[in-house]
């Protein structure tokens, strides 16, 4: 399971041209309907006028009392319009740390890990974007960067159909006919495919990032239910 984990991880939490509406997310963690954890982004704006994005994700799987699966995730973003100037991230999983750098210069990026420094030109990549579901510009990106390897992976969206959002906007991964909470309205939902995974994203009428879903391997299916805005 570690291995599928930590695959479905790199991509979610690689962790928009307006901001979201909201100022931050508090989100539950599920690995098959059962909470292992959360993931909070916190939104501001600096006094130049730069989106500052902070997160922090804790998952935990336990079986009879035994840790077989342990991931702590910090990051931090800056944008500077539609793209981003810096990002910065810590990641220990199961023991086993990384960190990742991303600083844009004039003509460049600089990418640092614990590995390797590299640059990345302008003509590669002129504006890069990670997996910032929250921002407005996202489902129309065609490169993503994931935020705790620094790797670029193409990507393409698929709009689907409405899905159901109850008042507490705690099923966004129901499709519209399957909902067993009272209907206030319909939100959005895209697919995601790159290489490695297929990600569903929802989205509230407002625009706002309420969800998202993943399968792991068989019978495995993590899922982000939103519990608060902040």
């Amino acid at each position: 399971m570690s291995r599928f984990m930590t695959r479905a991880l790199f991509i979610l939490l690689s962790l928009t041209a307006l901001p979201s509406l909201a100022d931050g997310f508090d989100f539950e963690v599920r690995l098959n309907g059962k909470p292992i954890g959360h993931h909070q982004i916190r939104l501001s704006v600096d006094q130049t006028g730069r989106q500052v994005v902070q997160g922090d994700a804790d998952y935990t799987v336990k079986l009879l009392g035994i840790t077989f699966f342990a991931y702590q995730h910090q990051h931090q973003e800056i944008w500077n319009g539609n793209c981003l100037e810096s990002l910065s991230s810590s990641t220990e999983t199961n023991g086993d740390v990384e960190r990742l750098t991303l600083t844009r210069r004039v003509e460049d990026y600089t990418l640092e890990t614990l590995k390797e420094t590299k640059t990345i030109t302008r003509d590669e990549q002129p504006c890069v974007w990670s997996y910032a579901y929250w921002r407005k510009d996202f489902t129309s990106q065609r490169q993503l960067m994931n935020g705790q390897t620094g790797k670029m992976s193409a990507v393409s969206f698929e709009r689907l159909l409405p899905i159901a959002v109850s008042d507490q906007n705690m099923d966004p991964a129901r499709p519209l006919a399957e909902a067993e909470t009272p209907i206030v309205s319909t939100g959005t939902r895209y697919k995601l495919i790159n290489q490695d995974q297929t990600i569903f994203v929802d989205y509230s009428p407002s625009g706002d990032w309420i969800g998202l879903q993943v399968d792991l391997a068989p019978n495995r299916v993590l899922t982000y239910r939103l519990r608060a805005t902040l």
